[in-house]
């Protein structure tokens, strides 16, 4: 939503912060949304499918889990070698407190070399335990950064740049931008840099419309610079 020069400002401006929303603590075990992404294991019932099958470690749940679990093993959703992450009285968290939000965020290089080397030295651990969590995406830097962020206070966070839309009743969330929303997209305030979601097929003439006012008034800019 903002000019190449419009961005590149910004983000020079805040180049000490790390660019990430953080929607959800994930750490009431009453909640559905923990038990799903932390408590049980999310496995994809096909390649093709686009949501998930929970199971509940093996050694404290009923026979109904368990036949689900050997039907999911026959169909190669779940590897042998991995049996042991299943038979279990819980699943072990990696992390005191789990964190979620969206997966649209920007890290600056020293955060992005400090997360690197966290996943290089915890990576076996990492990749076993995501490997069977649902939307690892919207969790796997967020979690880890909050780790970090308990031993260097180095480590400042603003909100995502993406502005995206949860709110609107009777739509789909998150909202799909049209023309009808130009005025609205052009209203955002400087810290929204991109925007999400748009679709060519539904409407074109949107990005198009915010393509010429951007272009338009970096032209008028430059040339009020020239005279």
């Amino acid at each position: 939503m903002k000019s190449l020069e419009d961005i590149d400002a910004y983000l020079i401006k805040n180049n000490k912060f790390e660019f990430i929303s953080f929607d959800q603590v994930l750490y009431d075990k009453s909640n559905k949304l923990y038990q799903n992404r932390v408590l049980q294991y999310a496995i994809k019932p096909s390649d093709l499918s686009k949501g998930f099958i929970y199971l509940s470690p093996i050694l404290c749940s009923g026979i109904k889990n368990f036949k689900l679990f050997i039907v999911l093993s026959l169909n190669g959703r779940i590897k042998f070698n991995n049996w042991p992450l299943f038979f279990r009285f819980r699943r072990n968290s990696l992390f005191k407190k789990h964190y979620k939000g969206s997966n649209w965020w920007g890290f600056n290089l020293q955060t992005t070399l400090k997360i690197l080397k966290y996943i290089e030295l915890n990576k076996r651990a990492l990749y076993k335990y995501y490997k069977y969590t649902s939307s690892a995406d919207e969790q796997f830097f967020h979690t880890i950064l909050k780790e970090l962020m308990l031993v260097d206070s180095t480590i400042n966070v603003k909100p995502s740049v993406h502005f995206i839309d949860w709110e609107r009743k009777g739509a789909d969330l998150p909202v799909t931008f049209t023309t009808t929303d130009f005025n609205l997209l052009c209203r955002q305030p400087k810290n929204f840099l991109f925007a999400r979601k748009f679709d060519l097929e539904l409407d074109e003439e949107v990005l198009n419309l915010i393509d010429t006012t951007i272009l338009e008034r970096d032209k008028n800019v430059t040339i009020h610079k020239e005279v």
